[in-house]
């Protein structure tokens, strides 16, 4: 995740990522000025996939038992403050 440097007017963005195995992603981003010499930008990211294996276990019936678990949560976040004296 990489946050992107504040703007001159307030811009923002999101969206949202289904997939299989009951994964998804959620990431949105808001920059812009706070006055005429400080800007901030923002941006966060959160990512939650069950995993194949536990989807898939015994009999199909997404019984994990004798399976590595492969699921991952995971979230970050990052801002930046700039000044921009004249």
């Amino acid at each position: 995740l990489e946050t992107a440097g504040p703007t001159d007017r307030w811009t923002g963005t999101g969206r949202i990522e289904v997939g299989s195995f009951r994964t998804g992603r959620i990431e949105a981003a808001a920059a812009g000025p706070i006055d005429e010499v400080f800007g901030v930008a923002a941006a966060a990211s959160v990512l939650h996939s069950e995993g194949f294996s536990v989807r898939t276990g015994a009999e199909d019936r997404g019984d994990p038992s004798g399976h590595e678990r492969d699921g991952i949560d995971r979230g970050e976040g990052g801002a930046k403050l700039v000044a921009r004296p004249d």
